[in-house]
């Protein structure tokens, strides 16, 4: 059988199996299993090891402590402050507001590591607020959307630490990589949030006009509401950027920290304590069984060779380095309108990793945060942007189009920081080039 011919019957089984709407984790498990039953009938005494060494994997435990700090955060209302302290700072430009969103939004990710949180929490409390001033809804839910899926660039980021374990490049590297273009991302937002309040002047509620003395006591004040977030974040970057900690022990003093800030402000209470123990258990354990069955399907492509195939494929046809990036990057963007971008991937990985990296001389953590920017892309366009439909439903809105609309804008700046990084591969690459 051809390559071409497995490949498509790999892809198409799988699609059918999430398409009758059975578990990703269930579905990628089976294919796999199918494979070595059929094709290495000999080698499946191995998935007892691949389903260990998968579970057992250090990397991977930073994953439930990222999550559940960031849902003690949720829980004990200090996501609020953070909001309350922000909007103090951005009021008196153009956008107003609309700025908190992407600035809430780049701080909470910086904690939580997770896009659904972060669009979630800063939705339930931007949108009521920004609906009563007459914001337009369609910059509110764009803003909103877009701003929340910075939550898997800037780090900590799940994805990151899955794509790290998956492939064996550094987490600490791929988190500090990830700061450059979540910084540069945030700002373009912001920037065109700037322009589209100069230009719609008429349809945004009146600035606030603020003396300079006043405005530098009200950016002070607001330290008080923020400085547990940028606590947080400076021993999470530093820690790891310094070469302190590990991922994994960042994760764990993290932890720690939030603990002691909630329970200094009066906020830690057992109920609250559990519930976020539930939430980031079961978060956790989904992202586990969808890495189990990426790892067993994973295992059983690379036994018959298939990734190697295709790399001899595409050395043999002659295209270039950049147009199997763009086709590469297409195929990705397409995979998140119709599936959930985590997934596809895991999915696709153990095929895509050894041509870009290995054939084609990608640097590996530069290609990780292409495919984590390609996963942020997938979380706002229709048909599957989970990020798009949390915010559609907290802004009452009838028609789900008004807040694909929004998103637009958003969307475009995305694949223009794409393109940057491409051009310029040294927003990626400078600082985990300057770590010990």
């Amino acid at each position: 059988m051809s390559t071409g011919v497995l490949s498509i019957i790999i892809v198409v089984s799988i699609l059918i199996l999430l398409g009758s709407g059975m578990y990703i984790s269930i579905s990628l498990a089976f294919v796999g299993l199918i494979i070595f039953q059929l094709l290495i009938p000999g080698m499946t005494k191995i998935i007892g090891n691949v389903l260990y060494n998968t579970v057992a994997n250090f990397t991977l435990t930073a994953i439930p402590m990222f999550l559940f700090m960031g849902e003690i955060i949720l829980a004990t209302g200090i996501i609020k402050s953070l909001y309350d302290g922000i909007s103090k700072w951005v009021s008196p430009f153009p956008g107003g507001l609309i700025h908190s969103n992407i600035f809430s939004c780049s701080f909470f990710a910086a904690i939580s590591g997770s896009s659904v949180a972060t669009a979630a929490a800063m939705g339930s409390i931007a949108i009521p607020e920004q609906k009563s001033r007459k914001y337009p809804i369609k910059l509110i839910t764009g803003s909103l959307a877009a701003g929340g899926t910075l939550g898997i660039l800037i780090p900590p980021s799940t994805t990151m630490i899955i794509y790290g374990a998956m492939t064996g490049q550094s987490v600490g590297k791929l988190f500090v990589a990830g700061m450059l273009p979540g910084i540069l991302m945030a700002l373009m937002f912001m920037i065109y949030i700037v322009v589209f309040s100069i230009i719609n002047k008429k349809n945004m509620p009146k600035l606030e006009r603020i003396g300079i003395v006043e405005y530098s006591k009200r950016f002070i004040y607001a330290f008080k509401e923020i400085w547990p977030i940028l606590l947080v974040l400076f021993t999470i970057f530093f820690g790891i950027y310094g070469g302190i900690m590990t991922p994994t022990e960042a994760a764990a003093i993290s932890v720690v920290e939030v603990l002691i800030i909630s329970f200094i402000f009066g906020k830690l209470s057992y109920e609250v304590i559990k519930v976020a123990a539930q939430k980031a258990l079961k978060t956790t354990a989904m992202i586990m069984f969808i890495t189990i069955g990426a790892q067993i399907m994973g295992n059983a492509i690379s036994m018959i060779k298939l990734p190697a195939h295709l790399c001899s494929l595409v050395e043999n046809s002659g295209m270039s380095r950049t147009g199997v990036l763009l086709t590469i990057i297409a195929i990705y963007i397409i995979l998140g309108c119709l599936m959930d971008a985590l997934s596809a991937i895991i999915i696709t990985l153990p095929i895509t990793y050894p041509l870009m990296v290995t054939t084609l001389n990608f640097d590996p953590i530069w290609y990780g945060i292409i495919l984590v920017i390609l996963n942020q892309v997938g979380l706002i366009t229709p048909p599957v942007g989970v990020n798009s439909f949390i915010i559609h439903g907290l802004s009452g809105e009838k028609n789900i189009w008004t807040t694909f609309q929004g998103i637009i804008p958003f969307f475009l700046l995305m694949c223009v920081v794409i393109i940057l990084i491409i051009l310029y591969p040294e927003i990626v690459l400078y600082l985990p080039s300057t770590m010990n």
